[in-house]
């Protein structure tokens, strides 16, 4: 006598809905301010009159703040509901960062680092303001997460125990 065999099958996943335009709007602003962030950070540590160690170490932990907005956009383009509060909190904690770094400690800011900071500061506020004021993007990151992907459904077929 013989067993039957165990097989594991899976199903193919549901074609996926493409997010709302609202979405893409904020994926490419987010991406925007990424690197928005990067270019103002590095324009002030170029410009700026003292430059030195400690600025050096708050222009590299405020370039790993631009690599969170990156993180963020997976998590947007995964409809995590997580995404709004990360985003706020990215955001607003840039434009203080990057508001320290703009002021030296005597004299008068650098013109490049001043119109990187009004920048960033407009795109940040785009970004809270999608996040939080946006029904489709509101919407969107709502949607429920499966524990398992649908990718993969296991089926197991084969010996009963009796």
């Amino acid at each position: 006598m013989s067993a039957p065999a165990t097989a594991i099958t899976a199903t193919a996943p549901p074609p996926a809905d493409p997010p709302p335009p609202a979405v893409r709007v904020l994926v490419w602003l987010l991406a925007a301010t990424a690197a928005g962030t990067a270019v103002a950070e590095v324009l002030n540590w170029a410009y700026a009159p003292e430059g030195g160690l400690a600025l050096a170490v708050r222009t590299s932990w405020a370039l790993l703040r631009s690599v969170g907005f990156l993180v963020l956009i997976w998590h947007v383009r995964r409809g995590r509901a997580g995404s709004r509060p990360f985003g706020l909190i990215l955001a607003v904690t840039t434009v203080f960062a990057l508001g320290r770094l703009v002021v030296p400690r005597s004299g008068e800011p650098a013109l490049p680092g001043v119109v990187g900071f009004v920048v960033v500061f407009a795109l940040c506020a785009a970004v809270v303001v999608l996040l939080y004021r946006s029904s489709a993007v509101a919407q969107f990151l709502r949607r429920p997460q499966r524990r398992f992907p649908s990718t993969i459904t296991p089926t197991w077929r084969g010996r009963g125990l009796s």
